[in-house]
Parts: C-alpha cells; sequence; structure tokens
C-alpha cells in the first residue's frame, strides 16, 4: 500500500525552467529578441540540467521523504539545514506575493483594461 510516487526526469525540468523562466519575464525578453535564444538554452544547458540530476539524484537516493532541508542537514548538520530551509521561505514569501499581483493586474487587464488601473 506504500507505494512511492516517482516524478519523471521530463517533469522535474519542465518544473524548474517554469519556476526560472515564466510569463513575468516575457516584455523584458521581447526587448532583447532573439539573440536571447542562446541564453535560454546555455542557461538550461549549464543549470537547469545538472539542478534537475542532483535533484532526481538527491530525490532517489534517500530512503525516507524529505527535500532541501533533509539533504543540506544530511550533508552539513542542522544549522546548515535550517539556514538553507530559511532562505527557501524567505524566496517564497518573496515571490508569490509578486506573482500573485502579476496575474491579479493581467487577469484584471483581461476582464477590462480599465480594472487594472483601479487601485481598490
Amino acid at each position: 500500500m506504500d507505494k512511492k510516487i516517482k516524478i519523471s526526469f521530463f517533469t522535474l525540468v519542465l518544473l524548474i525552467v517554469s519556476a526560472v523562466d515564466s510569463n513575468r519575464n516575457l516584455p523584458s525578453a521581447a526587448i532583447f529578441g532573439s539573440p536571447l535564444i542562446f541564453f535560454f538554452i546555455f542557461s538550461a544547458f549549464f543549470f537547469l540540467f545538472p539542478v534537475s540530476l542532483v535533484s532526481a539524484e538527491l530525490g532517489a537516493s534517500s530512503s525516507r521523504q524529505g527535500g532541501v532541508y533533509f539533504w543540506v542537514k544530511k550533508a552539513f548538520g542542522n544549522k546548515a539545514g535550517l539556514f538553507a530551509i530559511w532562505l527557501q521561505w524567505v524566496e517564497a514569501v518573496s515571490w508569490f506575493p509578486t506573482v500573485l499581483t502579476f496575474l491579479a493586474g493581467t487577469g484584471a487587464f483581461l476582464i477590462d483594461s480599465k480594472l487594472m488601473y483601479n487601485k481598490t
């Protein structure tokens, strides 16, 4: 009954790509144009691909459920694990309101463009 659910490599890569490069970056990416494709491929090859391999390996090698805290604590101790998860929490606290504000503004603009400038 205790079946382990595993995430596929392709799904992990897509999750990381969607977290790093989302539609909030499209306006600034449009300014640079097609040369930006090189940088997307470069970052995917030298950052996203290795990070997904490391995450997959750490997730598959641990005998129990865990995540960043468990991996860092196992390698560097309790204080480093706490610091790593605290940094992840700070990133999430600043990232989620930004994305939700962007989505609310975009949704308001799609409904009626005048709503986007309404402060209430």
